[in-house]
């Protein structure tokens, strides 16, 4: 992809403003990808963790920054085909939902994406919550401690 936005900003006339509106349009997917997360999840939600232990729970506090790598984990699996999912798996058997400490890790980047992100399990809590949720406003009824706002509206 940077190469082809490299392409039209060198090669086509007013490619540069053509391969910004292109730039500005693919970090909107990952903004609709988040809001649309943030007003599918309650505080209720925080409230009920299912790990182990509250040390390894998902909070609201700097929930944006986890959801935040979790997509850009998933571009930079898809986009470089980089391999993560050993560590987003420690702690399954005890429901951790984020993993503490920094994971020994060249990659700077990769390092930092890989702390910030929930583990898979704390994706999937993420991910059934969410359709519930969205069910339970566009659908059928399914329970009250659905209802009420989202972090955001």
């Amino acid at each position: 992809m940077k190469k082809d936005l490299e392409i039209i900003e060198t090669q086509i006339d007013n490619g540069d403003i053509i391969a910004k509106r292109i730039r500005n349009r693919l970090f909107q997917v990952r903004k609709r990808h988040n809001l649309t997360i943030q007003k599918l999840l309650t505080s209720d939600f925080f409230a009920n963790s299912e790990s182990t232990s509250e040390f390894f729970s998902l909070t609201i506090e700097g929930f944006t920054k986890r959801i935040n790598a979790a997509y850009d984990l998933r571009s930079l699996y898809v986009h470089t085909g980089t391999e993560f999912g050993p560590w987003l798996t420690i702690g399954m058997r005890d429901n951790y939902e984020i993993n503490l400490g920094q994971p020994v890790i060249k990659d700077k980047t990769l390092k930092k994406l890989i702390q910030d992100c929930p583990t898979l399990f704390g994706l999937e809590r993420i991910m059934r919550y969410c359709l519930l949720r969205f069910i339970h406003l566009h659908g059928c009824k399914i329970d009250d401690s659905l209802e009420g706002d989202g972090l955001i509206k």
